[in-house]
C-alpha cells in the first residue's frame, strides 16, 4: 500500500519560493504594499546600509555563509556576490555586488 503525503519537503518548498521570487519585479511587490520610489529615496541616503539581519530569513535560506562565500569565490579569493539595490539618485533598482561582510558580534 502506497500513501501519498500532501506536505512538500522543506527544501523543495524553499527552492520553489526562490524561483518564484527571482521572477518577481521588486518595484511591483513593494508597490503592492504601498511603498513608493519616493519613500525609498527618502528612507535611504547615499550612504545607507541595511543590516543583513533585516533581510535574512534563516528558515527559508538553506545556504550557510560559508556556502555563500564559496559562491562568490573566483579561484581562491572572494570577489563578490550578485545582488540588487535601490539607487536613490535614479530612483530605480540596479544590479550591485556584495563585496564584504562584517562578522556578527
Amino acid at each position: 500500500k502506497v500513501t501519498a503525503s500532501v506536505q512538500v519537503p522543506l527544501k523543495v518548498e524553499v527552492e520553489r519560493r526562490k524561483r518564484l521570487f527571482s521572477n518577481q519585479d521588486i518595484t511591483l511587490l513593494l508597490g503592492s504594499e504601498g511603498v513608493t520610489r519616493s519613500m525609498l529615496a527618502e528612507a535611504f541616503g547615499t550612504d545607507a546600509k541595511i543590516p543583513l539581519r533585516m533581510l535574512d530569513d534563516r528558515d527559508l535560506e538553506p545556504r550557510t555563509w560559508s556556502e555563500w562565500l564559496a559562491a562568490g569565490e573566483e579561484g581562491a579569493a572572494f570577489k563578490f556576490l550578485p545582488a540588487r539595490a535601490f539607487c536613490v539618485k535614479a530612483r530605480s533598482w540596479r544590479p550591485c555586488k556584495v563585496v564584504e561582510r562584517k562578522a556578527e558580534d
